[in-house]
């Protein structure tokens, strides 16, 4: 199932949110936008999210986090980190900080989409229309 505008616009929204969320809870985080969404204690930051459960037809799977090649190629010549979140309701239930140089070795196009469970490392049985963790 690929992307609809309502989905991507909804997604966009989603990634303000927690922008803004991780604005609040870290006030040592600079929010610069652009290209990187910041500054951590002098390390670049993207922050990037997805929602826990998505509906995938009559179906439900686990969210998706969107990467691009340029942004992980800055972050990795500056020895940059990723913030990953994973929402419900726009409540943070899963948070990592992670390298960029230890998520992705390389890109073969020019974004990158994943799971959270994969990059989490956490496996979810689907039972039809139910996730658990």
């Amino acid at each position: 199932m690929t992307s609809t505008q309502e989905s991507a616009s909804r997604s966009n929204l989603n990634g303000k949110t927690m922008e803004s969320k991780i604005s609040e809870l870290i006030p040592s985080f600079e929010y610069q936008g652009g290209e990187i969404d910041g500054i951590l204690d002098g390390v670049l930051v993207e922050i990037k999210s997805c929602q826990y459960k998505v509906k995938h037809g009559q179906y439900t799977r686990a969210g998706r986090m969107f990467f691009t090649q340029e942004q992980h190629k800055t972050l990795l010549a500056k020895n940059g980190v990723y913030i990953l979140l994973v929402q419900d309701d726009s409540e943070v239930i899963h948070s990592k900080i992670v390298k960029a140089a230890l998520l992705f070795t390389e890109f073969e196009k020019q974004y990158k989409t994943c799971s959270w469970t994969s990059i989490f490392n956490i496996n979810i049985h689907n039972d039809k229309n139910k996730i658990t963790v």
